[in-house]
C-alpha cells in the first residue's frame, strides 16, 4: 500500500475516534451539568437567542428524561428569560406560569411576569399582578415603587387616548 492510502485510514480512524469522543463525554454528563454549561454560555454572551433557545429546550427535554422537576424549572426559569428579551410573550409566560404552579409562586417569579405583562404591552395584567404581590407583602417597597411608576403613563396614556 502507499503511504497517502495509510495517511488517509489514520486520518479517518482519527476522526472517528474523536467523534467517538465527543458523543461519550455528551451522554456522561448529567442534565444539571449540561445546563451549567449553558448557563455559563449564556452569561458570557457565547450564544445568540436562537441557539441559547435550542439548547435549554434540549436541556430541558434531559431534565424531563431524567425526571428532575427543579432542574426542568430551572431550565424553564432560563428560558423565559431569554424568551422574554426576544418579545415571544406566551411561550415566555406558559414557562414562568409552570415554574410558579410548581414553586407556589415566589416574589421573583411573580416580579418576572409583572415585567412581561408590562413589556408586552398588557398594562392592566402586569398592574393587575402587581396589586396581588401587594396583597400577599404591604411591605414590598420595590412593589410599591413600580406600582406608583405605571399608574401615571397608564392614566396619561388615556387622556391622550381621549
Amino acid at each position: 500500500m502507499r503511504w497517502t492510502t495509510w495517511f488517509l485510514f489514520g486520518l479517518a480512524v482519527a476522526v472517528f475516534g474523536g467523534l467517538f469522543a465527543m458523543v461519550a463525554r455528551q451522554s456522561a454528563r448529567s442534565p444539571a451539568e449540561f445546563f451549567a454549561s449553558i448557563q455559563k454560555k449564556i452569561d458570557a454572551k457565547a450564544l445568540d437567542e436562537e441557539a441559547a433557545i435550542s439548547n435549554l429546550d434540549l436541556a430541558f427535554e434531559r431534565a424531563e428524561a431524567a425526571r428532575d422537576a427543579n432542574l426542568a424549572a430551572e431550565v424553564r426559569l432560563a428560558r423565559a428569560k431569554v424568551l422574554t428579551r426576544i418579545g415571544s410573550w406566551d411561550r415566555a409566560r406558559n414557562d414562568l406560569e409552570a415554574v410558579e404552579a410548581l414553586r407556589g409562586a415566589p416574589r421573583e417569579i411573580e416580579e418576572l411576569l409583572v415585567d412581561l405583562e408590562a413589556r408586552s404591552g398588557d398594562v392592566t395584567k402586569a398592574l393587575a399582578r402587581l396589586d396581588a404581590l401587594l396583597a400577599k407583602d404591604a411591605g414590598y417597597s420595590a412593589g410599591w415603587a413600580r406600582a406608583t411608576a405605571r399608574r401615571p403613563r397608564r392614566a396619561r396614556r388615556r387622556r391622550s387616548g381621549s
